[in-house]
């Protein structure tokens, strides 16, 4: 089901904020679309996403504001997965799959552990709703794995996997990162590159361990009419820091650390700089048997659900449903109130 965990973050938000907090939502139940002689109605779509929310994310159901926002934004997409269980599940009865009564207890207390009638009774469903919604997931799943898991796993080759690692090392590339320090220089053009070329000597002199107590020389010896701040230790790695930055840094290192005077153009001025090497770190990519599991996993649901939607389009054509069910609310009687 695709539903949007960044939406429930912000409603989760929204619900602590609120002055007046409500006690419960309302469901303004209706009949929505018949399929197949079944009718789907607002309440059938309002126990799959209280299920949902109940194995997925129980802090919401604590919440009416946040229970309310999360069947506003949802209910459609819900609804359109409820279409395809159902034509899934016409499906699995011509093909005649079966699924006992001990699988759907097992998958009971997978979900459930021992307080299965607790949470059952929190969610306002009965023991028998819950015992169909379940069945009907099992059945659903045998079909898929036999339309949609076979052909997703032919898919999922050492070829492909090859090419999900080279598209992640395109996106994360080697990274160089830097530490530095910079002391700069303004004035009339001169003496500021006098003075900067005579501070860059006294630190190829060992005189000063770093700019900090150069900086500290010059405040007491400078002219008044130059003006020299010392920057705070800056860091950065090749795509954030400017190209000026980073080819004075690449000729610097723990032996080199001092760079000699760079003349910089301003819109408004023209400054030296000295720059002082701290540290610099390359990191690669993670390497492919490290990532292999991953990206096999992410490759599987990512071709898991294309071939899906490709299975469940093929339904609907089949069963002359529309590629998408978007259905228009009536603004007399909200689906959905707070009381």
């Amino acid at each position: 089901m695709r539903i949007f965990l960044t939406l429930l973050v912000t409603y989760l938000t929204c619900s602590l904020a609120a002055i007046e907090t409500p006690s419960s939502v309302v469901i303004n139940n209706r009949p929505l679309i018949k399929i197949q002689n079944q009718t789907l109605s607002l309440l059938d779509v309002i126990k799959k996403m209280d299920l949902f929310i109940e194995q997925g994310f129980p802090q919401a159901k604590e919440s009416p504001l946040a229970r309310m926002q999360f069947y506003m934004h949802n209910w459609q997409y819900t609804l359109n997965d409820l279409v395809d269980d159902l034509l899934i599940l016409q499906e699995a009865e011509d093909k005649e799959i079966k699924v006992s009564d001990g699988d759907v207890h097992e998958e009971m207390n997978e979900r459930f552990g021992s307080s299965l009638l607790s949470k059952i009774d929190a969610m306002g469903m009965r023991y028998d709703d819950i015992k169909a919604m379940l069945h009907s997931e099992l059945m659903v799943k045998q079909i898929l794995s036999h339309k949609v898991h076979t052909k997703t796993m032919q898919q999922i080759t050492p070829s492909a996997i090859k090419e999900a690692y080279s598209e992640y090392v395109k996106a994360n590339p080697p990274k160089q990162y830097w530490t530095y320090q910079t002391l700069t220089f303004r004035g009339e053009m001169e003496e500021i590159e006098k003075l900067a070329h005579a501070s860059h000597a006294l630190l190829k002199q060992n005189r000063y361990e770093n700019l900090s107590q150069l900086y500290q020389h010059l405040q007491d010896t400078a002219p008044e009419t130059v003006t020299i701040s010392l920057s705070p230790t800056l860091e950065g790695d090749q795509f954030s820091l400017s190209q000026t930055h980073l080819q004075v840094l690449n000729t610097l290192s723990a032996k080199t650390p001092f760079s000699s005077p760079v003349k910089q153009a301003g819109r408004l001025d023209t400054s030296f700089k000295i720059f002082h090497f701290h540290s610099y770190t390359y990191t690669e990519p993670e390497k492919f048997e490290a990532l292999y599991t991953t990206l096999q996993d992410d490759l599987y649901h990512k071709i898991f659900r294309k071939e899906k939607h490709r299975y469940t389009q093929h339904l609907r054509r089949k069963y002359n449903i529309p590629p998408l069910i978007a259905l228009e609310e009536d603004d007399t009687v909200p689906l959905f109130d707070l009381r």
